[in-house]
């Protein structure tokens, strides 16, 4: 929080990204161990579901990206 105060945004939107990314990845890979191996069991559903709103949520974020607007 001391850095956004400071100004440096950039850094703090970088933190939230690499935390984010880091647990579920950390969630996944455990619930991987915890499965034998044999996989985990995701529908196609939630599987197209989940790509299209990823999809969506980049492409709304991408003209501020490419313009360098701040997003706060």
């Amino acid at each position: 929080m001391s850095v956004a105060i400071k100004g440096a945004r950039d850094i703090t939107i970088g933190d939230v990204i690499e935390s984010d990314l880091l647990s579920t990845l950390s969630c996944v890979g455990t619930a991987g161990l915890a499965t034998d191996f044999e996989g985990l069991a995701v529908g196609p559903a939630v599987v197209t579901f989940d790509i299209r709103v990823m999809l969506a949520v980049a492409l709304a974020y991408l003209p501020m990206f490419i313009r360098r607007r701040e997003i706060a």
